[in-house]
């Protein structure tokens, strides 16, 4: 039934609380899982607009920012992997609004489910920040199993 599941990761100890359940889903139903990392970053949009107005070499040092972001982000998901012992595990590491990325992606490449932990923020810190599995559910056409939060569990 699920053949293709897709992780999304923020390199928070929050989100690896997903990889467990992710583990028992992939024994019990098989498939490929991508574990995907998206990096918040504007930076080459405003590099290039400050290029515009005279500051040379701005888009080539938010582009050599990308590359490093993309190094640091492949490294990260490699442990991740590496520590779940599932080197099988896709790796993908992108850029932008999280929640507009994990939609788009679960859709573009074709996942069947996506499984993720939910933050659990409260009050000013779920203003601020909202909910980024909120939106995922709200923005995506593609299944989302959200593993709760421990506190949550507790209440």
């Amino acid at each position: 039934m699920y053949r293709s599941i897709l992780v999304p990761l923020d390199s928070t100890p929050e989100a690896e609380r997903a990889l467990p359940h992710v583990r028992t889903l992939q024994a019990a139903v098989g498939g490929q899982v991508t574990l995907l990392l998206v990096a918040e970053s504007a930076e080459t949009t405003l590099a290039a607009v400050a290029e515009m107005f005279g500051a040379s070499g701005s888009v080539r040092a938010a582009i050599e920012r990308e590359n490093t972001l993309e190094a640091v982000g492949q490294a990260y998901l490699r442990n991740v992997r590496d520590d779940v012992g599932k080197p099988g595990w896709r790796l993908l590491v992108a850029e932008g609004n999280p929640a507009e990325a994990i939609a788009e992606e679960a859709v573009r490449g074709g996942h069947d489910l996506v499984v993720m932990a939910s933050h659990a923020r409260r009050g000013l810190g779920r203003l601020l920040f909202g909910s980024v599995a909120d939106e995922v559910i709200r923005r995506g056409r593609v299944p989302t199993l959200v593993v709760p939060d421990e506190d949550d569990e507790e209440e």
